[in-house]
C-alpha cells in the first residue's frame, strides 16, 4: 500500500525543542520521501499560520536547511492550531480532519 501523506502533530511546536532539533530532523526525513510530509503544530500562543511558517522558515536557516525546497515546504505544509490551556483539544481535532 502506498501512502500520499503523512501528518506529523507537534503539540509545543513555538518551543526552543522543536525549532532547534525537531523540525531540522523532520526536515531531513521529508526530504528523502516521497509522500508528502505535513506538519500541524500546536501550542498555547497566539499566532497565525504565516507566523510559524516565519519562525520555523527562520530556524531551518539556523540550522544549515534554508535551501530552496526547504522553504517551499514551510510555505506549503506546515501549518498552526492554537490549544488554549483551560480548553480541550476539539479544536485541534477539527484541524486535523
Amino acid at each position: 500500500m502506498s501512502v500520499d501523506r503523512h501528518l506529523i502533530e507537534v503539540l509545543g511546536a513555538t518551543g526552543d525543542l522543536f525549532s532547534r532539533k525537531l523540525l531540522p530532523a523532520i526536515n531531513a526525513l521529508r526530504a528523502g520521501q516521497d509522500a508528502e510530509v505535513v506538519v500541524l503544530g500546536a501550542a498555547t500562543g497566539e499566532m497565525t499560520d504565516d507566523d510559524f511558517r516565519g519562525q520555523a522558515r527562520a530556524a531551518l536557516m539556523d540550522a544549515g536547511h534554508g535551501d530552496d525546497d526547504a522553504m517551499h515546504w514551510c510555505d506549503d505544509c506546515l501549518h498552526y492550531e492554537r490549544v488554549p490551556r483551560d480548553a480541550g483539544y476539539e479544536g485541534l481535532a477539527d484541524r486535523i480532519k
